[in-house]
């Protein structure tokens, strides 16, 4: 048995009527959310490692104001709020709307407040201040990201959440109610994108905690009157959300995180588990909402010890591989961009891929089309609609249908098409794989398997002026701390939320430390070009980062992923940002033992290497013991291995080939 890791999230019901601002956050008014359960059930040994806030949403200004301040609160329990004020110098607003994203470290409250019980009622408060007095609005949503270590000893019951692309509409949305993703386009997902939940979770004992989706897009805005999404799950009652204020006619970058009933028929958020619906939308003014789509997320525990069938939700930030300064070149399917994911899956058993997707952050200043396509789909092109654009536009590929992608144990190739109609009119900067599948469960343990962890890196400055150069101190940040004592890396990468009213170039380095490459000096681990219209808004950054760190537990000579170190964030154009890190690992291991015959000596202390008969490349060494017995562990059992042992010149030997 061993200590284990894991994210999970839960959200709070998102609020749809305007905030008033005020000069002062002491005055401005103040929304906390209603109370929600959290279910953490492994609390043995439980320790939190990165907890922080998601919080989002629109201004809702006749005028433009700029945000001089926001304010945070975090509550558990009987626990009274602790506030964090967030007030570094405004960035001069463009004179169009804004969207918010504001993230906070809140690990140190939960260490201290959370207790050992396996639940936790919570609570987020927000207040927002502005230079002259006026209102935030659309759709104030919060959530909070968990990440916990624990011991697996008697844990029988287990909490995960997963996340299941829901495909993008082709293009906006019409006055009419209309299934996003699957009518209309080309290669269309299947209807009815929410799951049967009661068979999609193949776990024992699923008992459902919340379901929600993370509705994105651009609100694709072209006029100064206000919109609002309209939601219809079959057909239910439509549900009509948040107003988005226009008198300032802006394409805005559009979140909202909208909470699913499972228990009450009656409520038109309500979905029966044992169905999949349909998912609709629409807008009053037609032509709104720019490839409308968006994240099922699911959180729920059962009971592991009786799971036979495991479903593996991993998060994948997107490979830098031929996005050439991210912009897409290619312009038919013939010369594509190609984004190449290349995941081990270790799992035991059959391996099915579930419902799974790319969600790529784009920006096309001028309109465009373009065309996405993963494995042997035909391509579906998405229309890109020429806006005055503040922050850009989300597109959420579904890579699971229409001859897609498949899934086998080991490694897998796995390609990510795209083009668009012109070249160099689209950029492409950030990206996020959401890649479900199931599997048997190993005996090592349930949460051995690959799995998704987030680690919180660095909040917003609380006050001074915007920054080209950031420096984040190591005391600042949840350093990832993976406790297996043997573990294989699967993906790294970044998310960052930076504030921008112009294009930039932002680039993130990672301090190297003494063993690691040449021991001093700066890793550049990501770079992003924001191709922006010149309006303030947030911009969410993602990119993979795998290559420079020790890719498992056995090797040295890299970046330890698990090292205290300085990040510095540069920027082109002075910014506002927040940062964190998504690590996707198993600790899944396999043995061999053998003997080495033929020796000089006493036969112990012998070097025996392991090698992959792939491409011949070291993987690890262990020693001899008496009578020139060895064990050796590694990651994988579906390729051809070997050892070659050299204890002198006289005396070198090379195993026959065998699979663990």
């Amino acid at each position: 048995m061993a200590t284990r890791v894991k994210t999970v999230e839960y959200v709070f019901d998102t609020r749809l009527t305007n905030l008033a601002t005020n000069t002062a956050l002491g005055t401005a008014t103040r929304h906390d959310f209603s109370a929600i359960t959290l279910d953490i059930p492994e609390n043995s040994s439980r320790v939190f490692k990165s907890v922080h806030i998601v919080a989002s949403w629109n201004d809702a200004n006749a005028v433009t104001y700029n945000v001089s301040g926001v304010r945070l609160g975090i509550k558990l329990g009987s626990t009274g709020f602790t506030d964090t004020d967030i007030s570094p110098t405004a960035i001069a607003n463009s004179g169009d709307h804004e969207y918010w994203e504001q993230w906070l470290d809140v690990t140190a409250y939960f260490v201290a407040n959370f207790g050992s019980g396996t639940s936790q009622t919570a609570q987020v408060g927000i207040a927002v201040a502005t230079a002259t007095a006026s209102n935030i609005g659309g759709h104030i949503a919060a959530k909070l990201v968990i990440t916990y270590s624990f011991s697996d000893v008697s844990q029988t019951t287990r909490v995960k959440t997963v996340r299941i692309p829901l495909q993008s509409h082709h293009t906006t949305l019409t006055n009419a109610a209309q299934e996003f993703g699957t009518t209309g386009g080309t290669t269309n997902a299947p209807s009815n994108q929410i799951p049967a939940l009661d068979s999609f979770l193949p776990e024992n004992t699923v008992s459902i905690k919340q379901v929600w989706i993370e509705f994105l897009a651009n609100n694709a805005s072209a006029a100064t009157t206000g919109i609002a999404p309209v939601y219809q799950i079959d057909a239910q009652t439509v549900v009509t959300r948040g107003t988005i204020t226009q008198a300032l006619n802006t394409g805005n970058l559009f979140r909202d995180v909208w909470l699913l009933d499972t228990t009450t028929p009656a409520n038109p958020n309500y979905i029966a588990t044992n169905a999949a619906h349909a998912i609709k939308a629409y807008c009053a003014t037609t032509a709104r909402f720019e490839c409308f789509g968006g994240i099922l997320h699911v959180t729920y525990t059962y009971n592991a010890d009786a799971t036979d069938t495991v479903l593996n939700s991993l998060v994948m930030p997107m490979p830098d591989d031929d996005v050439e300064s991210n912009w897409v070149q290619a312009t038919d399917g013939s010369t594509q961009n190609t984004l190449w994911f290349g995941p081990w899956i270790e799992e035991p058993g059959t391996i099915t891929i579930k419902q799974s997707g790319v969600q790529l952050r784009v920006m096309s200043p001028g309109g465009g089309t373009l065309d996405l396509f993963g494995g042997g789909q035909t391509a579906r092109p998405y229309t890109l609609t020429a806006l005055v654009n503040a922050g850009g536009s989300v597109v959420t590929h579904r890579v699971d249908h229409s001859s897609g992608w498949t899934l086998a144990r080991g490694k897998n190739s796995l390609l990510f098409n795209m083009f668009t109609t012109a070249a160099a009119n689209t950029t492409v900067y950030g990206g996020m794989l959401y890649l479900n599948y199931t599997s048997g469960k190993s005996t090592v343990d349930v949460d051995a398997h690959n799995h998704s962890t987030s680690w919180y890196l660095a909040d917003m400055q609380t006050s001074g002026a915007v920054e080209t150069v950031r420096t984040i101190a190591t005391a600042n940040q949840c350093t990832p701390d993976i406790p297996e004592t043997n573990y294989f890396l699967v993906s790294v990468g970044y998310e960052l939320a930076f504030k921008t009213s112009a294009s930039n170039v932002v680039t993130v380095l990672a301090e190297m430390l003494s063993g690691e490459h040449q021991a001093d000096g700066w890793m550049d681990v990501l770079k992003r070009y924001a191709i922006t219209d010149a309006e303030l808004s947030t911009t969410i950054l993602q990119g993979r980062a795998l290559s420079m760190w020790n890719r498992n537990s056995f090797v040295s000579g890299d970046m330890n992923i698990e090292s205290p170190r300085l990040y510095r964030v540069c920027a082109a154009t002075g910014t506002h940002c927040m940062m964190r890190m998504w690590i996707t690992h198993h600790g899944i291991t396999f043995n061999k033992t053998g003997t080495v015959s033929g020796y000089g000596g006493t036969g112990v202390g012998i070097s025996v290497e392991l090698y992959d008969t792939t491409d011949n490349v070291k993987l690890c060494a262990v020693s001899t013991t008496s009578g020139g017995a060895y064990s050796v562990n590694w990651f994988d059992d579906t390729r051809t291995y070997y050892v070659a042992v050299r204890e002198d010149d006289n005396h070198v030997g090379r195993s026959a080939n065998w699979t663990f």
